[in-house]
């Protein structure tokens, strides 16, 4: 109740704007982009390949994806008069005009944030210590002002700028910070407003400009960087009309590296798909009113259209129904083109935002939890409100997800180790092992590990150089055969596998001398006549002599490491020639010879 009594009093003292805006929807505003078309090539394909198709149809090469490999964008001045054609080269996977999306932003306004109680966020705070700390949530948007007072506890990790190419991704529009305020502004530091998950990291990824327009393939790129860069949830408060494979290839990229998607639904009030909001891989989020209905603005689901909704959220409208004489829109800390300061959006850029932080709310509270397990939570635990064409699983409420993420039964085994075959060693030397580990229950990096000696001669210490690692070098105090153990364990479960290693006095036979020394061979002069004989030795660990000698053949050889099991022999002229290997130890002699063929 402090929390709740210290946000109402900072937000008493905020100034009020009083200029309100046009919702900004996606009537009137261009879908494609000028002369662009996204190729996709199927991997491997050449630079020269890809020279030749670019000339055949007249493209000019504009820029490759940030991610190499993923796309390229080319340029032509009648982009439909060559598409269809393109798309048939069988070098091609794709080809299809670039597109424009659009901030789904909405009127700045100023009130209190009856939508935090709305979906119970200040019920869910006090579950746990500190709310999604551990998640990183990337804001894929206009970029984000992080030095807004607002966030000053709000944690930032380095993101990514793909409209100006830079690692300096600020917001120029307003609408980035806002959505990130939602997601994570600093909350209980008796300043301003409050954020869902206000412990969650947050990813500036800026791939819309000043006017809130950017490329398809510029929020792909934003999509990946976001992906191989360590966001658990991805926000885009952002869409257009057209559905183009690279956008829905990026939204697969990431959903396939177990990150979860969310997307507002739009602002046009119709049931045509807005895209990416409309894939599989993405949860698409409605915008409810205070009075909880489907806001006027926003767009609703038809499996008729293609279209869909999966979750609803407060995106609010410009009615009073609480009676504070504001208008009942979204409360978070942005800037307008002068000043900085408290500001209330509306539209489903808006609702996307409260979902994304539910969504770091139950990733951080239980980080091993899959994407596909914190959306079915989000889902279940969703209030129910109606038609699912308009709510889908019903209003999201950040307490209810959150209880049912802490009491999820995850299924947990306990991890596999292997070690390898046994080991035989002369005493005084090291020995280096590595232990494989998988777990399907833990993050390996929660892992603790133990390297012990669990049998061997009375006496005899292992010393391991780091026995918590997996990874370790071993010595060995004494000869004699030891099994040395190494230990996984995930907090409820371990596993473990042991190894054999035989200690040998130096100067004492492992068995039977045995030497190899590889297969014939044939060299050519005209390559320079030289080849690397290998020799291998088993049954032994100390070897007393080592000689690499020229029996049959005629003509100058030169070995040039005679003395060891690898060497570069040099032949003059050609003919046959067998070289034999022979070794010793202390109880024997033996020999093996190789036949080498020279040829012009």
């Amino acid at each position: 109740m402090l929390l709740r009594t210290a946000i109402i009093l900072s937000v008493s003292m905020v100034m009020l704007g009083s200029q309100a805006f046009a919702l900004n929807t996606l009537k009137g505003k261009p879908l494609h982009v000028p002369g662009e078309i996204v190729v996709k090539f199927v991997p491997g394909t050449t630079a020269g390949t890809k020279g030749k198709i670019m000339q055949k149809f007249g493209l000019t090469h504009k820029r490759e994806s940030h991610k190499p490999g993923h796309f390229t964008v080319v340029s032509h001045a009648v982009p439909d008069a060559v598409l269809e054609t393109l798309k048939r080269e069988g070098a091609v996977v794709y080809a299809e005009r670039n597109a424009y999306a659009y901030a789904l932003v909405s009127d700045p306004y100023f009130s209190y944030q009856w939508h935090m109680t709305r979906i119970d966020a200040d019920l869910a705070w006090p579950m746990v210590t500190n709310p999604g700390a551990g998640a990183v949530v990337a804001v894929v948007d206009t970029g984000v002002r992080q030095n807004l007072e607002d966030f000053n506890q709000t944690l930032f990790v380095p993101g990514y700028d793909f409209i100006n190419g830079d690692n300096d991704p600020n917001d120029d529009n307003s609408h980035g910070s806002h959505v990130a305020g939602t997601i994570a502004q600093s909350t209980d530091n008796n300043l301003g407003v409050a954020g869902v998950a206000y412990k969650a990291a947050i990813m500036p990824v800026k791939v819309l400009d000043r006017r809130g327009a950017g490329s398809y393939t510029a929020i792909a790129d934003g999509i990946v960087f976001a992906a191989d860069n360590g966001a658990h949830v991805i926000n885009m408060s952002l869409g257009g009309s057209a559905n183009l494979s690279v956008l829905r290839e990026a939204c697969d990229y990431a959903a396939a590296r177990d990150v979860v998607i969310v997307v507002a639904a739009g602002n046009d009030a119709t049931d045509s798909p807005s895209y990416p909001a409309a894939y599989p891989s993405c949860l698409s989020v409605s915008a409810t009113t205070y009075l909880d209905t489907l806001a006027g603005y926003s767009n609703f689901g038809s499996s008729a259209k293609g279209s869909k909704i999966d979750i609803a959220a407060p995106g609010g409208d410009s009615g009073d129904n609480n009676g504070d004489g504001y208008a009942d829109m979204v409360l978070q800390n942005t800037f307008s083109r002068k000043t900085e300061g408290y500001y209330f959006f509306q539209g489903t850029s808006m609702a996307s935002p409260h979902v994304a932080g539910v969504a770091a709310l139950v990733r951080g509270a239980r980080p091993n939890l899959t994407a596909a397990q914190v959306e079915a939570i989000l889902m279940g635990a969703a209030t129910a409100m109606g038609s699912a064409n308009f709510f889908g699983a019903g209003l999201v409420n950040a307490h209810d997800a959150l209880e049912d993420a802490l009491a999820f039964e995850v299924s947990n085994t306990a991890p596999q180790v292997t070690l390898g075959a046994d080991e035989v060693i002369t005493l005084g030397d090291g020995l280096n092992l590595t232990a494989g580990v998988v777990d399907d229950g833990l993050p390996t990096n929660s892992l603790a590990y133990e390297w012990s000696k669990v049998a061997g001669p009375s006496g005899g210490v292992v010393t391991f150089d780091t026995p918590a690692a997996v990874a370790t070098q071993m010595h060995f105090s004494q000869a004699g055969a030891y099994t040395v153990r190494f230990t996984a364990h995930d907090g409820e479960l371990e596993g473990s596998d042991d190894i054999i290693v035989t200690v040998n006095e130096p100067g004492t036979g492992g068995g039977a001398l045995s030497v190899d020394a590889g297969a014939d061979i044939t060299v050519s002069l005209s390559s320079g006549g030289t080849v690397t004989l290998t020799g291998v030795v088993t049954g032994e660990d100390t070897l007393s002599s080592i000689l690499w000698t020229k029996g049959k053949g005629q003509g100058k050889v030169t070995i040039q490491s005679p003395n060891t099991l690898t060497t570069a022999v040099l032949f003059s002229r050609r003919g046959t020639f067998t070289m034999t290997l022979t070794v010793s130890d202390q109880d024997e002699t033996v020999a093996d010879s190789v036949v080498v063929t020279v040829v012009n």
